[in-house]
């Protein structure tokens, strides 16, 4: 793994804090610039909180990682998603390529000699589950099995148990992930993991969801050590982007299994989801309901990476293809700023 260093770059997130993390704890101020060498972003870190802490919760329940290290990592690896590995590759948690990935692939520099091999994702959602699935690999239980057996509440002996492991070089590593997780109070999302999940069907405050796992998952949460029978419950996992829902696609998934799954017309997904315009693949959004022809997030608009098209911005944003359209023109090439909204 990469040593940790932070990418100066532009680009920030949308959102707002949850209120109970919406304050930076004064008795981290000075800790924080001491190790970063940086003044704290503030507003970065907040909307990457915003935007990440409930799959972190539910990655949390899933698997045992704590909701705050895994946050924790995300912000300090991805340079609070602003990274160029973030931005083009998806890849939140410097994960490499290794010998068994057969996914597309993407070469920057870091410690090693010449250019090392990264993994790139669909979505940063897919990162995310990815993250979890690396460190309960039961192929690395060597390594990370250690892990899996502290307390979940206990971060700080995940910070040192994460460096113990080998999964960063910087000799500081555990002290930043400390603390991000102090300064941003992100114990409180452990917290929230001990309850039920807002994602899917769960008895949280989101009452408004009607989509249910389908009756496949396991009804304890398997050793992740041991079997690796997580595909099912990611794949009915449903996530919400304001009045919108929608799941991440996982390998082998088709729009008749994932309309049988959710309950819905294998028409309807292929409608909501444009496949005309473009295959299923592993980590997209799925939209459970029409997208939107007005966008309500923050964004007005997003620069086009290198292979996207409009397609993939209306489905990683929720909005009609049509819209995309009507603002951007049919003639678009990478680079170009694309309006998410007029």
């Amino acid at each position: 793994m990469r040593k940790l260093a932070f990418w100066l770059s532009s680009v920030t997130l949308s959102g707002a804090l949850p209120l109970h993390a919406a304050s930076v704890r004064p008795d981290t101020v000075d800790n924080f610039t001491d190790l970063f060498g940086i003044d704290f972003p503030t507003e970065p870190a907040r909307e990457y909180v915003d935007r990440f802490h409930l799959i972190a919760e539910d990655e949390s329940r899933r698997t045992g990682i704590p909701a705050s290290i895994k946050l924790a990592q995300g912000m300090l690896e991805s340079d609070f998603g602003r990274s160029t590995l973030a931005r083009e590759a998806n890849n939140h948690f410097g994960i490499k390529c290794g010998g068994s990935w057969t996914g597309e692939t993407y070469y920057r520099k870091d410690d090693d000699p010449g250019k090392s091999c990264f993994r790139v994702y669909y979505s940063a959602e897919e990162s995310y589950t990815a993250h979890s699935e690396f460190l309960s690999d039961p192929k690395k239980a060597s390594r990370y099995g250690k892990l899996f057996k502290l307390d979940k509440n206990d971060y700080k002996a995940w910070a040192y148990g994460l460096k113990e492991a080998g999964y960063a070089t910087s000799s500081s590593y555990p002290e930043r992930l400390i603390s991000l997780i102090e300064r941003l109070d992100l114990t409180a999302y452990d917290a929230n993991a001990s309850k039920p999940s807002l994602l899917a069907g769960g008895n949280g405050n989101n009452t408004n969801t009607t989509f249910k796992p389908v009756t496949t998952k396991p009804t304890s949460r398997p050793d992740p050590l041991v079997s690796n029978t997580s595909t099912t419950i990611v794949a009915t996992r449903v996530f919400h982007q304001g009045s919108l829902s929608y799941i991440i696609a996982q390998a082998n998934d088709t729009p008749e299994k994932i309309a049988a799954q959710q309950g819905l017309s294998v028409r309807r997904i292929r409608e909501w989801n444009n496949l005309d315009q473009g295959d299923l693949k592993a980590g997209m959004k799925v939209w459970l309901q029409s997208k939107k022809r007005r966008y309500k997030g923050k964004e007005r608009t997003v620069t086009l990476a290198y292979g996207e098209t409009l397609y993939d911005i209306s489905q990683r944003y929720g909005i009609t293809l049509k819209r995309l359209h009507k603002l951007n023109g049919y003639s678009i090439k990478t680079g170009q700023v694309i309006k998410l909204k007029k």
